[in-house]
Order: structure tokens, then sequence, then C-alpha cells
């Protein structure tokens, strides 16, 4: 190892802590001490009551690298959400990093250890007539930080959307919060007289009926200091929004500190059972706990199932049916990560990032077939796993969010469904390019109206300051994605780590809301959670705010004209207006839908590509493009020649 100035990196952990990394390798080895270099972090553990340990890593850089002073580097440590938690630079060929386990801290990993370039600012852009808008000061009570996890449902029953949201302030426990909704999208903070006095670490909230009366139920999953963490918080709802812990009497006492918990049926008797994967694991095995619902919302250790797979590090798991069959299968988002134990004896093991798939074979049996099923995207780092029917062809395609580290890209994924649940990586041709961001979490919905989902991600950037732009991607209705964050979104910098969606306001279409919380652990200035809400309206296509707003209703020429690859459609629009743009071929058969819905005023263009609502190319011929607008109408000739 290089010699070189060493400069302490302390924090305070736990009595187990991990840092973890982009590793991609399986197997277990006592090999030297890994090298810390950019695009790659390292994981410590550090084992004892209350000792400590410090670690010499040595580090590596390119000097050609953009951001990065020769001979300096900055060596950051970040929490799980990508907070930085403490930066200092180093020089020569190592650095010391400490650690020391502190009982009832009240601190808790993953803790990510890495190389940071020096990267410039977040910049942003603005644009007017956005799809949603800021209404976070008018329609949230003041803003609780450190805000992990959010639920939208009707707690009581009133026919509106209402918010819970749970906090985490690393070193003191937190109180979910109860947002009960006015009917207009405006909620007011009904924790103290609807929710019991709790003390929680939370990391993920649901809302779900575990009981079957037709209420929603309130579940959070709680992280602690240690394997078995404190255990999780199962409230009962009376029926108005009145939540009572039954805790004690529903929940099995196999409490681990859950990496992730979700609820779906399981065994088809209408119950929503519970699987969970833990955080902390044996480096031996690993095993996803599955909680059978014994059909009144109590799930008994004597139910309790076992699934045992190849030891990964866990970040989600998603239940829904991949392979058509009508039962519900389990995915388990994964992470990469060489661990570094510190103890009587140092060793490295390295475990895969290669999620999991096991489908459901009926009576409580799961089966692992991810290589069967699943691309190979070994040096991902999942951060959540979204299923939705992207492409419109009725099976469940999969959106993994991945985290991008120290300025390498990251590598969101868009998993495309034959219908058998074999699953192809259509990321290259349907994805806005790769970014420089983390993705947190998401929300799956129709937010344009027209039948097929879109995307919103909630995004930090770790190596420009923490704060970004959240990203919006709108679906053609066939599957592939335009990026409208710039256009579409707000026009703010935020620390997002996750998002629910849900029609708040009762309009008709899904609002967002945000759980932001801070990139530094004693900056709560950037810890405002936002509610979206959704105008119904996209901004215009291309080109907004660089004409003035037309004067009257067209459809212009299409150019080129005659074509071959595509063709561009422009068209004015004097007022706001409803309008369907479609192309048609000389028999009046509409072959392709290329926008539905209500636009602003202003001059619009789209390209078409030659395909139909399939995806499948046309013949060359003669097509007609008619424009809906209102009550008025137009069409243009375009002559395809392949």
């Amino acid at each position: 190892m290089n010699k070189g100035r060493r400069v302490p990196l302390t924090f305070f952990v736990p009595l187990a802590v991990l840092v973890f990394a982009f590793a991609g390798l399986v197997g277990r080895s006592h090999a030297s001490t890994p090298v810390l270099q950019p695009g790659r972090a390292v994981a410590v553990i550090v084992t004892g009551e209350t000792g400590a340990a410090s670690l010499s890593l040595p580090f590596a850089w390119m000097k050609d690298r953009p951001g990065l002073i020769p001979d300096t580097v900055e060596i950051c440590v970040y929490d799980q959400w990508g907070r930085l938690l403490s930066r200092s630079t180093a020089t020569g060929g190592s650095v010391r990093v400490q650690l020391e386990a502190r009982s009832g801290s009240g601190l808790f990993g993953p803790y990510w250890v890495s190389l940071r370039p020096r990267a410039a600012g977040a910049t942003t852009t603005s644009a007017s007539g956005r799809l949603f808008v800021d209404a976070t000061e008018t329609a949230l009570p003041p803003d609780s930080s450190w805000a992990v996890d959010a639920a939208v449902g009707d707690v009581d029953l009133d026919g509106d959307l209402d918010l819970v949201v749970v906090h985490n302030r690393v070193t003191t426990t937190t109180q979910p919060q109860l947002l009960i909704n006015d009917g207009s999208g405006r909620f007011t903070d009904e924790s103290a007289t609807r929710l019991p006095d709790l003390n929680l670490y939370p990391t993920r909230v649901k809302l779900v009926d575990v009981d079957l009366d037709g209420d929603l139920d309130l579940f959070v999953a709680n992280r602690g200091s240690g394997e078995k963490g404190f255990k999780h918080t199962l409230l009962i709802n009376d029926g108005t929004g009145h939540f009572t812990d039954e805790s004690d009497q529903r929940l099995p006492q196999e409490n681990v500190c859950a990496g992730s918990v979700e609820f779906g049926d399981l065994n088809g008797d209408g119950a929503p059972d519970m699987a969970a994967v833990p955080l902390f694991l044996r480096l031996d095995s690993l095993s996803v706990l599955i909680f059978p619902n014994d059909g009144q919302g109590h799930f008994p250790d004597s139910l309790m199932k076992r699934v045992s797979i190849e030891p990964r590090y866990t970040s989600d798991i998603s239940i829904f049916d991949l392979d058509g069959d009508g039962d519900q299968d389990l995915v388990v988002g994964c992470l990469p990560v060489t661990f570094i134990t510190i103890g009587n004896d140092t060793t490295v093991t390295n475990l895969t990032g290669v999620n999991a798939v096991l489908v459901n074979e009926g009576d409580w049996q799961f089966r692992e077939e991810t290589l069967q099923r699943f691309p190979s995207a070994s040096d991902d780092a999942t951060g959540s796993l979204l299923p939705g029917d992207v492409d419109g062809d009725g099976d469940l395609d999969l959106f993994v969010s991945n985290r991008g580290f120290d300025g390498r890209e990251a590598k969101d994924r868009l998993w495309i469904n034959d219908g058998r649940g074999v699953f192809s990586d259509e990321t290259a041709s349907r994805l806005p390019p790769a970014h420089r961001l983390w993705t947190n979490g998401g929300a799956l919905a129709d937010f344009t109206g027209d039948g097929a989902p879109d995307l919103f991600l909630p995004t930090v950037a770790p190596d420009s300051g923490g704060v970004a732009r959240d990203r919006l991607l709108i679906n053609d209705g066939r599957g592939y994605f335009e990026d409208r964050s710039s256009t579409d979104l707000p026009d703010v910098l935020d620390f997002s780590v996750d998002a629910a969606a849900g029609d708040v306001d009762g309009d008709g279409d899904p609002d967002l809301f945000v759980a932001n919380n801070t990139p530094a652990l004693k900056d709560t200035a950037k810890a405002i959670n936002r509610l979206y809400l959704n105008t119904g309206v996209l901004s215009a296509v291309e080109g907004e705010g660089k004409a003035e707003t037309p004067v009257s209703f067209a459809l212009r020429p299409a150019y080129p004209n005659p074509f071959n690859g595509s063709t561009r459609i422009a068209f004015d629009l004097p007022t706001r207006t409803r309008l369907l743009l479609t192309v048609h071929n000389l028999r009046g058969q509409r072959v392709r839908v290329l926008r539905t819905g209500v636009l602003n005023a202003g001059r619009h263009s789209l390209r078409w590509d030659g395909t139909d609502d399939a995806g499948r190319s046309v013949p060359s011929g003669v097509y007609l493009v008619r424009l809906r607008a209102g009550e008025q109408v137009a069409v243009r000739k375009v002559v395809l020649v392949r």
C-alpha cells in the first residue's frame, strides 16, 4: 500500500455498520483491502458491543477525470439516501477511516465511503405552462423534515385521499404524520388526535386493509441499531381514520431489520400477506421472509415461511404476477456490495447485485428463476422496483431504478415482459439517456390521461451538492419515454427520497406528494416535502416560449415530405385546447395516435416515425394526418417512401 498523508474521517455508528459499494463480484475471500476508486465504494462492518476500529483504505484516481483535482481527492461518507455525513480531502495514496460503534446512538447504516469528484453545481431551466404546479405552501401544513416515505389513501372513508408521512431524523425517534384531506387537496395535520404516541425509526409506510373490514390500516417498517432492529408497527383503523396500535397482537415476533416490506395476496385467499427482505444478512445465507395473513389481519410466527436464495444485499421487494398465471410472484431488488469485516480477522466478501426472481408455484412454494427470466445487469445498484404495463400489451413490465455514484451514470432500466414472464432490457431504445443522479423510489401513474403509465423519479445528486431536479418521463403510449422534467415539473431543486401518486384534489388526474430529506445531517433548509398538483395540461411539445401565441388554428405541412425515416408535424393552437392528432391510411383506418389530451396555446410539433400504434412499420404510401382541436379539424397528406 502506498504511504502518504492520512486524514482522519470520523463518524459514529451503531453496533453493526455497513458501508457498501458497487462491486458486482460473487464469492468470499480473505483478500487484501480493496482500493477506493471512482465509481466504487467499500463496505465496512464493525463488530463488537461498543468497540471502535480504524482502517487505512488505499485509493486511486484518474488524473484525466473531469472534476478531479490532480493528486487531491475528497473522501466522503453518505447514508443510504445519498445524504452527505462527512467529507475530507486527502493526498497521497491512502486515507484512514475511523469507525466507532456506540450503543444507543440511533445512527444506522448503510453508509457509503467513497471518492467524490468536485463537480459543478446543479443548474435549472425555466418554462411556463407545466403539467405539475407546486401547491406546497397553500395545501400542506408546516413541513416536518427528514421524510423518508409516504403513502396515499382514504383513511377516513370520506371519498378523498389522505396522506401518511414517516420521517427519519437519524439520531432521534419520530412520530408518523397523518395529513387529512379537506376534499379539495388541502391537508391538516391530525396526527395528535388520530394516531397513538409512537417512537419509531421508520423506513417504509404502507396503507393496506390487513383485516378485510373495508378500511385502510397502517403498517410502518422500523429500523434499529442491530440485526433484529425495532419491532414493526401495525395500526388498526376503526373505520373513521382513528388508529390503535395492535402490533403485539397481530405481528410476528420474528422482527428482522427489514430492508423492504411489501403486501400482496400470495395464496389467492383474498387477504394481503406480508413479504420482507432483511437489511442485515448473514454472508452465508439469505431468506426472504413470508408472513401469511390468517384472514383476520394476524401474521403469526407459526405460519412464517422462509425462501432461501443466494446471499445478496437487498434494497426492495415487489409483489406482482410477472408470468401471467394468476398468482403473485416476488422480485427482490439488490445491490452489489463488497464487505470488509473488522474483528479478530479481517475478511473481504463480494456479493452479486443481480436482482432475484421468485416464481410462485402455489402452496407457499417459490422457485428462484433469476437466470431464466431476467437480463444480466450485475453492475447495477437497484434502489426500487416499479412494475406496470408500460407498452400496453396486457402484461406487467418492470422499471428498475438504480443509483449512480461518484459521477458514474445511473443505469435505470426498463425491462419489457414478453407475456410469459421473460424480460428483455430495452432501456436503450425506450428511456432517455442515462444520467448522473441517484433515483430514490418513484411513482408509475398515468399523469397525462392517455391511458399509458408515466414515470416520476425522485432524485438526488451526491456528486454536485446533493439537491437535484426530479425527473418526469412521459410515455408516448407504446412504452417509449420522453424526459419532460425541465418543462413540466416545478423549477425547484430538492433532495427527494420517495414519492406517492394519487388524485388528492379530485379532478380526475394523479397528483404527487414528494418526500424530501436533506443532503447533510444538520441541514434542514431543503427538507420541505412537496405537493405537486396535476393541471392536466402538458407544456408545448417542443420549443415552448420561443414563439408568440398563434392567432389562429393551423396544421402546417409536414417536413420532410415525402419522408423515409420520420417527418415533423407542426400545428398552431391559439388557445388551450383538447386535441386529438392521428394518422390514417387512405381507407380511413386509423394507423397511429400521435397525441391526445389538452395542450397550451402555442406552436407545437411532433414527429411520426412511420409506425402504427403497435410499433410496427407501416408500408410505403400516402397517409392522412388529422388534427381535431375542439370543434376544428384539419387534414394534411404525407408520403412515406421505404
